[in-house]
């Protein structure tokens, strides 16, 4: 409970009594209706205040006129009483509001909002303690047992466990060695680490991340255009019904006017759409926040709406169906050594953060002098050209090969991804690189059928033999297509979404670096293993802060809980304040009834949409 909701509480509980004491004394009408307006006018300031503001910006129809309008018709009537407690109740109303909307952000921003003030920062021989605005990139800073990184790193000393449930969700540590690189404000468990600072606190991943977080409320559903459309004519709607009813009574009985009077603003309480108003957002607040308890970042309510209805996901292969640790199992040469030849493409690749250009460059003993080196072109989706030494070397696919006028033997039937070789225009051999799938990612694709999605579709670069290697050890997997370029993987993806059930969307998963341009063109984009990955953070729309795959699936659920529960909020509440509204119609009924009613559905709500932050039934 936040002090802002303890403070509220006591204001009111205070107002309450005050109301009580001057309910119980003896006094002349005229000098009740000056005590009442103690408070009335305590109770009700913030709503006025609201009210004038509201008006100053020109947005007259508005709850607060109508808390507004019916009070000063209670007063008019002599209800001096239930003048006062319709706006207690309100705020009442409004608190508890506030208190389940705070809940469910900070369930967002307390989960990642892991940051240490400080850094232990070595100057010399000497530790520095530092803010962390103050700790520049290339700054080398000493991180103990069960302290927090401070800031995104690279290990350069050390070795420890590092727990990263606060960003990823999941509580399985994982081992750091030189190297290696780290989050701010993942917590290091049992080794001393000595770790350069790659990002400052501005660049960070864990700020990145909290960024995207503030910004989750952002664009609208459908759900929450209709409220806002609902809402625009609705008030005034409201206003201009109880006036007829306030003329009709008059008309039909003008002796009853105070009657009439009375039923008119019954009607303006019941009307109140603080439960329809809240009860959409609320229940998009939850579950992103739930996700993100789960390592799972949604960027905002209307990605809710569109994975809801996702009956297509598309994979890209490497990193995210396979491991994406690449491993070279086999070497042909046709001109110089084996060992040379790896020597030669890593060369070539030096530059590059290909997950197949590392596991070449791991493979290498780096007999070659990187000053032979003298200058690398990257050919996006083919390869790379260097010169090195003077002469022309290519390593990249059949297409690369093509490209060149290279001309290529038939290889040996490798299974996996070849990287050929060219020097010059003379063809020198190739490199096979293999990859693993992932654990259990025939299983994930399969909850993502009974999730409701009707078709899993892999993209891939790799050559027909490797993809239809990986296709077959997924059974749950639909269809496939190979030898693909970025912009080939984007045409694929667009006619996907064209062949696509109406009114339903398509996913692409990709791991946000490579795959940052097809992201952006999906319905919706998830990024996989988002964790220390700024493309990650930036082009997707979904961020699966690690590599889990059946965290998809549960994405699905919660998104479609989400819509659900939202759905639920707005038929209850329209349903139960029309009905209200005819029971008042007739006579049924009087103000505090009223007033309770719409306290009740607005609690209804709050509860039916928190259940999705706190109901084991959404916990994964």
């Amino acid at each position: 409970m936040t002090k802002e909701f303890k403070r509220e509480l006591i204001t009111l509980g205070i107002c309450f009594l005050v109301l009580l004491v001057i309910l119980i004394i003896p006094a002349h009408s005229i000098v009740k209706l000056f005590l009442f307006l103690i408070p009335y006018f305590m109770t009700g300031y913030p709503i006025f205040e609201e009210l004038v503001e509201n008006v100053r910006k020109k947005e007259f129809f508005s709850e607060n006129l109508l808390m507004t309008l019916a009070t000063v018709g209670a007063i008019i009537i002599g209800e001096y009483f239930e003048a006062v407690l319709i706006l207690l109740l309100y705020r009442l109303g409004e608190a508890f509001e506030k208190f389940a909307e705070d809940n469910s952000r900070s369930s967002i921003t307390e989960l990642i909002d892991t940051r240490p003030e400080s850094a232990r920062v070595l100057r010399g021989i000497s530790e520095v303690m530092l803010p962390l605005e103050e700790v520049e990139i290339g700054d080398v800073v000493l991180v103990r047992p069960g302290e927090r990184i401070p800031l995104d790193s690279i290990v350069l000393e050390g070795a420890s466990s590092v727990d990263t449930s606060a960003i990823t969700g999941e509580s399985m540590p994982y081992d750091v060695v030189s190297g290696d690189n780290v989050i701010g404000g993942t917590i290091n468990i049992n080794g001393v680490l000595t770790l350069k600072v790659t990002k400052n606190k501005k660049e960070s991943t864990v700020n990145k991340i909290l960024d995207f977080v503030e910004n989750s409320a952002s664009g609208k559903t459908r759900e929450e255009k209709f409220i806002t459309k609902f809402s625009r004519y609705y008030t005034p709607a409201v206003i201009a019904a109880s006036l007829l009813v306030l003329l009709i009574g008059i008309i039909i009985n003008p002796s009853s006017w105070r009657d009439a009077c009375y039923t008119a603003i019954t009607f303006l309480v019941i009307s109140c759409p603080c439960a329809l108003v809240i009860s959409v957002p609320l229940a998009f607040f939850a579950g992103i926040g739930q996700s993100a308890k789960n390592g799972i970042l949604i960027k905002g309510s209307r990605f809710v709406d569109a994975l809801s209805r996702c009956k297509t996901v598309v994979f890209d292969k490497t990193g995210t169906l396979t491991e994406g640790k690449f491993k070279v199992s086999h070497v042909h040469s046709e001109r110089v050594s084996e060992s040379d030849l790896i020597e030669l493409v890593a060369l070539v690749q030096t530059h590059s953060n290909h997950p197949i250009a590392q596991s070449i460059k791991r493979a290498s003993e780096g007999k070659l002098d990187k000053k032979m080196l003298e200058r690398t072109e990257e050919l996006p989706g083919l390869g790379m050209i260097a010169v090195i030494s003077g002469k022309i070397v290519s390593a990249g696919n059949l297409k690369l090969m093509e490209k060149l006028g290279v001309k290529v033997p038939e290889n040996s039937g490798y299974e996996g991804t070849i990287v050929h070789v060219a020097m010059g225009n003379t063809y020198a051999g190739y490199i096979v690189i293999t990859d693993s799938l992932k654990e259990n990612a025939d299983k994930d694709l399969y909850k993502l059928k009974l999730a409701g999605v009707n078709s899993n579709v892999m993209l891939t670069g790799d050559k027909m033999s490797a993809a239809a290697r990986i296709a077959d050890m997924l059974p749950a997997l639909d269809e496939y297509h190979c030898e693909l370029l970025p912009q080939n993987k984007a045409e694929i993806l667009k006619e996907l979404k064209e062949n696509a059930p109406e009114s339903s969307t398509v996913a692409f998963v990709g791991d946000g670096v490579n795959d940052a341009p097809v992201l952006t063109i999906a319905d919706v984009g998830i990024a996989m293993g988002g964790i220390g990955s700024d493309a990650a953070i930036d082009a997707a729309d979904i961020v699966i802060m690690d590599d889990s795959l059946e965290k998809i699936s549960y994405a699905l659920k919660i998104s479609s809980s989400t819509m659900r529960v939202s759905k639920e909020n707005i038929v209850l509440s329209l349903t139960i304040k029309f009905l209200i509204m005819i029971l008042a119609l007739f006579g049924v009924g009087n103000l505090g009834i009223a007033v309770f009613a719409d306290v009740g559905v607005l609690c209804l709500a709050i509860l039916n949409s928190l259940k999705i932050l706190y109901s084991k039934k959404y916990q994964r």
